[in-house]
């Protein structure tokens, strides 16, 4: 059994207690609203709870689909901006699209590689993925590869993109930080290779 405590923005004491039966969490993460909680577990569910009454509401799962992974945990997971969309890794690998407003899902980008980390750009209509040694840029709507952003960092853990989305940041476990800027660049159809700028 997971339980979990949800701090108010004034004091450090739970001001809501989450419960999640038999599963343990891998990752969290707020809606841009703040309405939601999104919970990724081990098993490769992802639980949806309603802030203000602490209770689950739903349970998006693609697990069935991991059959010849060994990896079914829910290494990470990310909110668009608007809230309408939210992407996880799924068999350690793939990311699914899910839709908020249906909580269905909506569109599964087979990576081909590991996936460690995740982030919309801030109109929502990319996504970067950090994995070994890269990260990468993919277009929302096609799935499509736009840009191959190399590096010599070992696992890419964290990326991200600038307010302005003309850069993206990723950081390693080993310390490394890379930033690239990928401005007008990154274009359907031709996976631009592109080393760290700074």
């Amino acid at each position: 059994m997971f339980r979990g405590s949800v701090l108010s923005s004034s004091n450090t004491r739970p001001s809501q207690v989450l419960t999640l039966e038999s599963d343990f969490v891998s990752t969290a993460e707020y809606s841009p609203n703040g309405t939601l909680l999104a919970t990724g577990t081990i098993r490769g569910d992802i639980h949806l709870w309603d802030i203000e009454s602490a209770k689950p509401i739903a349970v998006l799962s693609e697990q069935g689909h991991c059959s010849n992974s060994a990896e079914t945990d829910i290494r990470t997971i990310s909110f668009s901006a608007d809230g309408l969309l939210l992407a996880s890794t799924i068999c350690g690998r793939d990311v699914i699209l899910w839709d908020m407003a249906t909580r269905t899902l909506k569109h599964r980008i087979e990576t081909d590689m590991a996936t460690y980390a995740i982030d919309f750009s801030p109109e929502s209509g990319l996504l970067v993925t950090g994995s070994d040694k890269s990260a990468h840029i993919w277009d929302i709507t096609s799935g499509a590869k736009l840009c191959t952003l190399a590096t010599n960092m070992r696992r890419v853990v964290a990326v991200g993109f600038t307010r302005d989305a003309d850069r993206v940041l990723a950081a390693s476990d080993d310390g490394g930080v890379a930033v690239w800027n990928i401005s007008g660049l990154c274009e359907p159809g031709k996976d631009v290779q592109l080393g760290p700028a700074s």
